[in-house]
């Protein structure tokens, strides 16, 4: 029996469902309930990490946990603004988040500073998708950038995403970064 490459509209299709049920078709409630738990685990392994371990580079060309950490805490500093914008009923302005997103001198940010602007980050981001509205017909939506492996190439999309969706996008980007980290670390 052989296995079929999947196309890219059948990952397209999986991945937003998820995002679906996980998000726009999901409580507001449970929306945040997992958002909060895949916080306090990736903020809870960064903050027992030494500055040591955090910032060594597994190999060349490799991110180190601090990268990651640095790569997460810009493009949800960028999320939480449009998340708000969502929230209050607006469309975001400007271009969708870049996926590859850092800041221009992640070397040189300090590991602990690293660690509590992040979890100061998911805080805030925590307390606006409390303050979600319950979903309403012709809410705006963002423009969210979509990575995946599609038949080992890398392919890049534009959905767009109400603040329930958006905030479901959030907590995949954490689960996967947070799963780079533990390689990282393993």
């Amino acid at each position: 029996m052989t296995a079929t490459t999947p196309t890219f509209d059948a990952v397209r299709a999986r991945i937003m469902a998820h995002i679906r049920s996980r998000g726009t078709d999901a409580d507001p409630a449970a929306v945040h309930q997992k958002l909060a738990a895949a916080y306090a685990t990736f903020d809870g392994l960064l903050a027992g990490l030494r500055a040591e371990a955090a910032t060594a580079v597994p190999a060349p060309g490799e991110w180190s946990v601090r990268d990651v950490a640095d790569h997460l805490l810009e493009s949800e500093r960028a999320g939480l603004d449009e998340l708000r914008c969502l929230i209050a009923g607006e469309v975001p302005p400007g271009p969708p988040i870049p996926a590859s997103l850092r800041s221009r001198a992640p070397q040189h940010r300090p590991w602990p500073w690293l660690v509590a602007e992040i979890a100061r980050t998911h805080a805030d981001i925590l307390a606006a998708v409390a303050s979600g509205p319950a979903p309403a017909p012709g809410e705006p939506t963002a423009a969210g950038v979509f990575w995946a492996e599609v038949a080992g190439e890398p392919v890049e999309w534009i959905e767009e995403l109400d603040w329930r969706a958006y905030a479901a996008v959030l907590r995949v980007h954490t689960l996967e970064h947070l799963a780079q980290v533990r390689a990282i670390l393993g």
